[in-house]
């Protein structure tokens, strides 16, 4: 936490079950303590999501999936922006809608977007945490890559998990 000016990306690489997860959740509440950091949590899968809000609930912590698809969109979008950390799939960070859940995709997009504006416009320094990435290169079609790059003035550091780190990985 304390080498925060420095901007970096790190790789976790450790064997399946030696604590990767938890190793992202400890530093998560030790970067959470910081009043200039807003933190994303990346993870290839729903229920993955889901996991991760459970651990990281308790520091102001918001899940993409509660974004509701009715008239309490905005209400809902408020609180999410005042979160500390942010938790969402690869998909969602990465704009892809999906093969059938193009109407929840604008939500999801200006969701986004709205994020990182607040974090932009406030100095609030963003660092991400992938999980699994091994799990999620095929989400990083070349088409959704750039929605990725628009957070490059913003993201301070880069936390990268996985326990197969392949050919195929390293290019994400």
């Amino acid at each position: 936490v304390s080498q925060l000016k420095e901007k970096a990306t790190i790789v976790l690489d450790m064997q399946v079950g030696k604590g990767k997860t938890s190793a992202c959740y400890q530093l998560i509440a030790e970067y959470a303590k910081e009043e200039d950091i807003v933190i994303l949590m990346v993870s290839p899968f729903k229920n993955l999501v889901k996991k991760d809000y459970e651990a990281l609930k308790a520091l102001n912590a918001f899940n993409y999936l509660q974004l509701p698809k009715d008239e309490t969109y905005n209400e809902v979008l408020e609180t999410a922006l005042n979160a500390k950390v942010h938790i969402m799939t690869v998909d969602c960070l990465l704009g892809n809608p999906g093969k059938d859940a193009f109407a929840q995709a604008f939500m999801k997009s200006n969701y986004l977007s709205l994020l990182h504006d607040k974090c932009k416009n406030e100095g609030k320094k963003v660092i991400i945490f992938f999980d699994e990435i091994h799990e999620a290169v095929r989400n990083f079609a070349a088409e959704y890559v750039p929605n990725l790059n628009l957070w490059a003035d913003v993201v301070q550091k880069c936390f990268v998990a996985s326990a197969t780190f392949t050919i195929a990985v390293y290019p994400v």
